[in-house]
């Protein structure tokens, strides 16, 4: 019997096109500034810690007293359209303040972390030719002074916080310079107006250096239109209003971030800014979000937090919590089959959200719509809890080279498993191998000098990834790994090891990273390490003591792993099973130069530093 022929609807899409959704995409990211400023002068536009556990609300009037003299300093030094002044400094109102005067200015800012290593320090400052840098306090000025020598296009170094530094030639403080501009802005009232007045679309707004898992990073250009194109493209998703409090904590230096920056000035949602992690979960108590972007970590760190207190009172309290979260979970999963829970589930969820759910909302305080999550994949497990309490999150995705978000999940509508449907305005299809294009406002035109490197990755107008994906329903993009790291075994079948390595790390509190091997091996094996922070608190539940180094090597540990290898194991082919596991004897961390600074793994140096550990497993 011949099979019948496959139609169109037969076959698996290739192809989610919102192209032609009508956007309102400003000039550039100075004209949405200036229009917000002009005509929202006296509403709220930031707040910032106040030291004492309060905030101090900056209104759009408060911003832009800061902003323009500052940009009329830079004007005065001699910065010109199309000049970089870089940005080395955490997340606060300060970056804020000076990424903005950066832009009335007429330059563009290159960020860098303020973690970044001496080499890459460097590097960006040369490769960029900034002519500024502005750093967050004494201790990055010393860092750039080591490098100084060797950055000869450098001429300032401007020291936010400059307290108890003696500077030099060539640097002041972030005070001194806006007085200084303040003085010319008042004798040259039109300079700064002057300065960005001829920005248009094409003109370099930021460079980004993708901080890379391999090799130096790459400057990546974002122009006015990719960032203009990017926040009008999430305007018309119509799920954020000049209502919604956002609370800002990612590193302003990570496009994903500096997203949400553009964002509001199209948007006009006030932001609460505080890049301190050891502070976040008391900043949403205070300042009441509707909304947050994270990564995925932070995430698994308060799923873990909630449960370990939970389980530490235990008796009622823990088994009310336990039945809160089968009755949440029983309802979302119904509506994740497209299913209609049954009025029983609906009843006892509704019962679980009013006498448990509602007290951990209000840790988070009690306006909490939503949260964002990108740059790494969640597990079902933490994806369904965060659902339960009725603080969702929404998994997108996106790169540096598309402005972040591409792709986004929506309220009501989001699917377990994927990053959701395309951005307004854009366009993604899957090359015959699977790789995901990206084409849109928000793709960059390609890297800061560096012609082979663009020519690679973009090909008629069409952004190569580097990550291999599905459609899903015909409207959502599920990422399936990254194109590099697919790797095949011995027996010719092909593993995905991040999807492995997800699990993993969902399935057991004390995991920080997981990295799994097996390119040309008949099986597979991981990697390990412990999070000290989360096993201190996993120890003690256990009646345990010691040092790290004592706890890990544990039989209690290697069997909490062992445990949650298992777990794993039943969610996976043969192929892609653990077969055996070591743990490490320290953490897989950025200062070990083994994640980035957005913390995604550097899967090379992990393996090339462990090659006779891993070899061991396949003895």
């Amino acid at each position: 019997m011949t099979a019948p022929a496959t139609t169109p609807a037969d076959r698996p899409a290739t192809h989610l096109d919102l192209s032609d959704s009508p956007l309102r995409i400003a000039r550039s990211v100075t004209a949405l500034y200036d229009a917000r400023v002009r005509d929202h002068a006296g509403e709220l536009a930031y707040r910032s810690p106040d030291g004492q556990g309060g905030w101090v609300d900056h209104s759009w009037r408060d911003v832009d007293a800061r902003v323009r003299p500052l940009a009329a300093a830079f004007v005065e030094h001699g910065i010109a359209r199309g000049d970089r002044i870089a940005l080395m400094a955490g997340t606060s109102y300060d970056w804020i303040v000076v990424d903005q005067a950066i832009q009335q200015a007429g330059a563009a800012t290159t960020s860098i972390y303020p973690i970044a290593t001496p080499d890459v320090l460097e590097w960006i400052l040369s490769d960029s030719g900034s002519r500024i840098v502005v750093v967050d306090d004494v201790e990055l000025l010393e860092q750039v002074r080591a490098v100084r020598a060797k950055t000869p296009a450098l001429e300032l170094v401007v020291v936010i916080d400059a307290s108890g530094a003696t500077l030099g030639d060539g640097e002041r403080s972030l005070a001194d310079l806006t007085e200084s501009g303040r003085a010319y802005d008042a004798a040259h009232p039109t300079a700064v107006d002057g300065a960005h007045a001829e920005l248009g679309p094409d003109d370099l707004a930021t460079l980004i250096y993708t901080s890379g898992t391999t090799g130096l990073p790459k400057g990546v250009r974002l122009t006015h239109y990719n960032w203009t194109g990017e926040a009008a493209g999430i305007d018309a998703l119509g799920i954020l209003s000049d209502q919604h409090t956002q609370m800002l904590w990612l590193p302003l230096a990570h496009v994903f971030a500096k997203t949400f920056v553009v964002a509001q000035l199209q948007i006009g949602y006030p932001t609460a800014v505080d890049g301190s992690i050891p502070n976040l979960v008391g900043n949403l108590a205070t300042a009441r979000p509707v909304f947050m972007a994270a990564a995925p970590r932070i995430f698994e760190k308060v799923h873990a937090g909630i449960t370990a207190q939970v389980e530490a009172k235990g008796g009622i309290t823990l088994a009310l919590f336990r039945w809160a979260v089968r009755a949440g979970e029983q309802k979302v999963r119904a509506q994740q089959s497209g299913e209609t829970a049954s009025l029983w589930v609906r009843a006892q969820a509704a019962l679980s959200s009013a006498l448990v759910f509602s007290k951990v909302r209000k840790r988070f305080g009690g306006q909490l719509q939503y949260f964002i999550s990108g740059s790494a994949p969640l597990s079902r497990e933490i994806l369904e809890f965060f659902e339960a309490t009725g603080m969702p999150i929404l998994e997108g995705y996106g790169l540096t080279e598309t402005s972040a978000a591409i792709t986004v999940n929506l309220p009501g509508e989001s699917r377990f498993g994927t990053v959701g449907p395309v951005l307004p305005g854009h366009e993604i299809k899957l090359a015959s191998d699977g790789e995901i294009l990206a084409r849109g406002p928000a793709v960059t035109p390609g890297y800061f000098n560096n012609a082979d490197a663009t020519a690679e990755a973009i090909e008629d107008g069409w952004f190569h990834t580097g990550d291999i994906g599905e459609i899903v329903e015909d409207r959502y993009l599920k990422i399936v790994d990254r194109k590099k790291d697919l790797f095949k075994t011995s027996n010719g079948k092909y593993v995905a090891p991040g999807l492995v390595e997800v699990s993993l790390s969902s399935n057991s509190t004390i995991i920080g990273q997981a990295v799994v091997v097996g390119a040309g091996r008949s099986y597979c094996v991981a990697l390990v390490s412990i999070d000290s922070e989360e096993l201190v608190g996993w120890a003690k539940t256990k009646g345990l003591s010691g040092s790290y180094e004592e706890l890990i090597a544990s039989p209690q540990v290697e069997a909490e792993v062992q445990a949650a290898v298992d777990r794993t194991n039943a969610g996976f082919a043969r192929w892609e099973q653990i077969k055996k596991f070591a743990i490490l004897p320290s953490e897989i961390t950025v200062e070990s130069n083994e994640l980035t600074p957005s913390l995604k793994l550097r899967r090379k140096p992990v393996i090339e530093k462990n090659a006779d550990l891993i070899g061991s497993l396949y003895s």
